[in-house]
């Protein structure tokens, strides 16, 4: 019965993404969204990475010394970013300078899309991982399980919404149901590798979200930001910052 809780608990924290895709599917003004997303987006992962990433790595790697721990968390942080770097260049050529009076609609679209799949492969490894640590947890605390659950499940409403509003633009209706069902499912097939290989080393656990953490601050960086400048005058940007900054101090009272 833990077992089938556990399981439980992990797909409910990655359903909620699709709370975020419906949210935005309701929407009528999609450019107001557009910029408030990835406003949402950056000041979402940002805390992720400050609150909730970053000291799981250093408790996964707690039997190191400092140094030792320390050059694994830059360098794995490092091949993290290199390797989105790599997937960047597959993805559809892009700029961030889009200004008030944009005239290529087809070359804003492409970067809307880039975003969209860039952050969507750096968080189906994410919210794997994250499915591994929220149903090892739980089999050993139900109650501590569902709370970081249920953490989980709140940041994936926002990120949602960043998603849902980039690749609704990709025609391509499959490619995008396959998308969205893999960032649903993500936390679900963390859990179960955990169960089929039964316990996962605490510093590979590590490892991964170093990789994860690197693809999450060239995301922050070299993308989202990119569109936040350019539009820092715009109400919606300074809407999307605070509501992300709002939901993510929420999770700490989980």
């Amino acid at each position: 019965m833990t077992n089938f809780l556990a399981f439980l608990i992990t797909l409910i924290a990655g359903f909620l993404f699709f709370l975020g895709i419906l949210i935005i599917k309701k929407v009528k003004r999609k450019d107001f969204f557009y910029k408030f997303a990835s406003a949402l987006a950056f000041s979402v992962i940002i805390c992720l990475l400050i609150l909730d990433i970053i000291p799981e790595i250093m408790t996964s790697f707690g039997e190191m010394g400092g140094n030792k721990r320390l050059i694994y968390f830059l360098g794995f942080t490092l091949i993290g970013i290199i390797v989105l770097k790599i997937l960047d260049s597959l993805v559809p050529t892009h700029t961030h300078h889009h200004q008030e009076a944009e005239t290529n609609i087809v070359e804003h679209e492409n970067h809307l899309i880039h975003i969209g799949i860039m952050t969507s492969v750096a968080l189906i490894i994410h919210n794997i991982i994250e499915g591994m640590a929220i149903y090892s947890l739980s089999i050993t605390s139900l109650k501590a399980g569902l709370l970081m659950g249920l953490g989980v499940a709140l940041h994936n409403i926002p990120l949602g919404m960043e998603i849902s509003l980039t690749l609704d633009i990709i025609k391509n209706k499959f490619n995008r149901v396959i998308t969205y069902g893999l960032l649903i499912i993500s936390p679900l097939l963390g859990g179960l590798m955990v169960a089929i290989f039964n316990n996962i080393n605490e510093v590979f656990l590590g490892i991964l979200m170093c990789i994860t953490c690197g693809m999450l601050i060239y995301i922050s960086f070299f993308e989202l930001f990119g569109e936040i400048k350019n539009n820092i005058k715009h109400k919606e940007i300074i809407l999307g910052l605070i509501t992300g900054l709002v939901l993510m101090t929420a999770t700490l009272f989980l």
